[in-house]
C-alpha cells in the first residue's frame, strides 16, 4: 500500500515543483523585460 502511494506521490511532487518553477522564471523574466524598456 505504501509503495503505490509512493509511486503516485513523486511524480505529482516533481511535476508541482516544475509547475512552480516555470510560473517564477516567466515572472523573474517579464520582470527584465520591463527593466530594458
Amino acid at each position: 500500500m505504501t509503495n503505490i502511494i509512493m509511486a503516485f506521490m513523486i511524480p505529482i511532487t516533481l511535476a508541482i515543483i516544475a509547475l512552480i518553477w516555470l510560473i517564477y522564471m516567466e515572472r523573474k523574466f517579464k520582470q527584465e523585460k520591463n527593466k530594458k524598456k
